[in-house]
């Protein structure tokens, strides 16, 4: 190959090299120095307290993670199912995080979601929430009563004391939350 020919090839690739780096760098969001401003975010002005809300993990966790959820929004249900497992088996497991449930229901866009909610009160009961929390978790698309009824049953609740949380007092407390 002539001596020409590699120099031309040479500064060609320095070109597309060069154009390349112009045209990523031109995308590439403008980094700016200043620290980001915390738009939207409240921290709470007193500790949550965690009483009568279900929890996986050590007490002694120094941290808390409270998860704020609707059993039948599909990204929660999806968070669930996907991330939730590997955040517990890393984190909660070995000690460090205690994970919480707080009821969300969106009940607007949600129908069902209040009364998944109230069903996994009447589980946490009788120290079944998480076991109630895994199958509703895979059942956000079908979700209505019928299927949150039988979904609870199939966890052999104790009948005659979930009945009876499942006339009221489980709404005040998926209110509370």
């Amino acid at each position: 190959m002539p001596e020409w020919r590699r120099s031309l090839d040479l500064a060609a690739s320095i070109g597309m090299l060069a154009a390349a780096v112009v045209l990523v760098t031109a995308n590439l969001p403008r980094l700016d120095r200043r620290p980001p401003q915390r738009v939207g975010i409240v921290l709470p002005a007193e500790p949550i307290s965690l009483d009568g809300v279900a929890t996986r993990g050590a007490p002694s966790a120094e941290v808390a993670v409270i998860e704020f959820s609707d059993f039948q929004c599909p990204f929660c249900q999806k968070f669930a199912r996907e991330e939730l497992p590997t955040f517990e088996k890393e984190f909660v497991a070995s000690g460090r995080v205690i994970l919480a449930f707080k009821h969300l229901p969106l009940e607007r866009i949600h129908p069902a979601s209040f009364r998944a909610a109230e069903s996994a009160e009447c589980a946490n009961r009788q120290g079944r929430f998480w076991n109630l929390h895994d199958a509703l978790s895979g059942s956000a698309t079908t979700l209505d009563a019928g299927q949150i009824d039988r979904l609870a049953k199939g966890l052999a609740l104790d009948e005659g004391p979930y009945q009876s949380c499942l006339a009221g007092e489980a709404s005040e407390v998926v209110r509370q939350h």
